[in-house]
């Protein structure tokens, strides 16, 4: 049994001495003959499909929807799976997935083996709790979460792009925590590439806001407190990004842009600040890295099948035998990398879904139900949302496989998300909480949930409680001892009551993936009473460092405000 995330030697990704086998391997792939198309039909004049540069650049349409593959590459077949990817290392797994979505022309197999092998200098080791629950560690990146699996192979791309085309980009990024963590460290430096982070004020551990203004000390790197959720932060950075399509001449652009922000963001804005957002907002170049954009998913299926290609590799794994994944969750952009992972050919047939107390996914697949008790603040902040964009492409994924003629009002959806979450605001004491809202209204067809619900399972609500449990009952299960963090245990808890109701078969593979280090969240170790028996080398240097000496920008309320910040500091950049 393996019981310790460190048995063996780690890669040595510097003295990489098989480049030339790795070139010559992608060379066998054809380039991708798909493209990239929206979520939702296309109004007159928007666009409907984007290239694979264009998906990089353009993640999100003026109208919120969301670019998916058109048709995922031919899937990885058996001789592949079972013979070549056990033994690959991070970044040549990474480097295969990424040469089945991107055109040659675009990057060259050389290119991007160099890339990877940048990008992916780190292992993601596995450690059992018992022989049937694995653990696999994602916090071996720079910024210890496993936003710095995506964050790095887009930012390798996204630098290539900017000096193939000389031009910059400012990626504006809501974050939970560690999304904003891992972009900010990822493009730290950058000659081309600016980063504006936007963060709920009191919704991030005080380890990952140190990371994040320790992340802003480079020059290229700014991040903005935000006095509100990760909703809110999310709200702001859609907004701007809409913009960039919009013209400030065209009076139903600024009907939109007025209705969006007094929706969004409860502010009731002019025609004349409409324009004049648009008009700055169009100057600007933006560009995100949150999980709506496209490129942060394909990458990140790299850890599924890492994980299942070190099982084969030990033996703990059978030629075509099928395993299961639980993933923590919370903007569902984890759990759709899977999905993805899966038609690509990876032996998985089923994914078991951790929530917390913000728990819309939950209540949306197993109940049909939009339906939410209002944002709460947990001790997992990175599942603290309650309008999740990845449901978009996970609602579209069912679409497509499930009934294909099912038409889905996702904007009515996400409004009336908003709409439940402004009447429990006004809720006087004692008064109960507003009814769900069928998803059938919607255009979330019986077929389409029936087949969700068939390969995915939801664990509703993870209280304090459950939480603290899981990490004990981890803790004493596991020979080799190990101390998950509150995100992991909303998987590890998810998992056991899979296997209790039945969904999970007793002695069948489950594969959890622990997106955080435990130090990042000091608060929840000392309520376990268990101590983290692995260290952080950038996680142990923040722990001498007083928060309050840290350069610390004032929270910004208006949209426009937080415009202008990014405005200014793209300037400074460019000047």
């Amino acid at each position: 049994m393996n019981t310790a995330p460190h048995e063996s030697e780690p890669f040595n990704f510097a003295a990489f001495e098989n480049i030339e086998a790795l070139v010559e391997s992608l060379g066998e792939y054809k380039d991708y003959q798909g493209h990239f198309n929206y979520t939702r039909p296309a109004e007159s004049g928007m666009p409907e499909k984007k290239d694979m540069p264009g998906s990089l650049v353009n993640a999100l349409r003026s109208d919120g929807a969301l670019l998916v593959p058109s048709k995922f590459p031919e899937a990885f077949d058996e001789d592949f799976i079972n013979e070549e990817l056990p033994g690959m290392s991070v970044p040549e797994v990474s480097a295969h997935l990424m040469r089945r979505y991107i055109p040659r022309e675009e990057v060259s197999d050389r290119e991007l083996a160099e890339m990877m092998l940048a990008a992916h200098n780190f292992d993601i080791p596995l450690q059992n709790i018992t022989g049937e629950d694995i653990v696999a560690w994602l916090d071996q990146g720079p910024t210890a979460s496993f936003k710095d699996v995506a964050a790095r192979a887009i930012a390798q791309l996204l630098e290539h792009w900017c000096e193939k085309n000389q031009t910059p980009k400012n990626i504006v990024v809501a974050t939970s925590g560690d999304t904003g963590v891992a972009i900010a460290d990822a493009f730290a430096g950058s000659k081309w590439v600016t980063v504006s982070v936007l963060y709920p004020t009191t919704g991030v551990s005080e380890v990952q806001e140190k990371q994040m203004l320790k992340a802003a000390e480079n020059k290229n790197i700014q991040v903005i407190p935000i006095s509100g959720n990760f909703d809110k932060c999310q709200d702001i950075a859609k907004t701007l990004l809409k913009l960039m399509e919009l013209e400030e001449s065209n009076t139903n652009h600024l009907i939109q842009v007025r209705r969006t922000v007094s929706e969004k963001l409860k502010q009731d804005i002019s025609e004349a600040e409409a324009a004049h957002l648009i008009a700055e907002c169009k100057k600007l170049n933006l560009f995100t890295a949150n999980s709506i954009n496209m490129w942060r998913l394909i990458p990140q299926m790299t850890q599924y099948f890492s994980a299942y290609a070190q099982m084969r590799e030990k033996g703990d794994l059978k030629p075509g035998e099928k395993v299961a994944y639980a993933v923590p969750t919370g903007n569902v952009g984890h759990l759709m990398a899977g999905i993805y992972a899966m038609e690509m050919g990876l032996p998985v047939d089923q994914f078991i879904v951790g929530t917390n107390e913000n728990n819309i996914v939950a209540n949306f697949l197993n109940h049909g139900l939009i339906k939410h008790s209002g944002f709460k603040e947990t001790d997992s902040p990175s599942m603290d949302i309650l309008d999740p964009s990845n449901l978009e492409r996970l609602l579209d994924y069912a679409r497509m496989k499930a009934d294909p003629s099912a038409v889905v009002d996702m904007a009515g959806i996400k409004r009336v998300i908003k709409e439940m979450e402004d009447a429990i605001k006004k809720l006087e004491p004692g008064e109960p909480m507003p009814e769900g809202v069928d998803v059938e209204k919607f255009g979330v067809t019986p077929k389409m949930l029936e087949f969700l619900r068939s390969f995915i399972y939801v664990k509703d609500t993870e209280s304090r409680e459950a939480m603290l449990d899981g990490i004990g009952i981890a803790h004493e299960k596991s020979e080799g001892k190990v101390v998950l963090e509150s995100h992991g245990s909303a998987g590890y808890n998810a998992g056991r009551s899979a296997r209790a109701d039945g969904f999970i078969e007793p002695d069948k593979k489950i594969v959890y993936l622990e997106t955080a280090h435990p130090d990042k969240f000091p608060d929840v170790q000392e309520m376990s009473g268990i101590e983290t028996n692995r260290s952080h080398e950038r996680l142990d240097e923040l722990m001498d460092l007083d928060i309050a000496d840290m350069n610390k920008p004032l929270p910004l309320e208006l949209v426009g405000d937080v415009m202008n910040q990014v405005r200014k500091h793209v300037a400074d950049q460019l000047a």
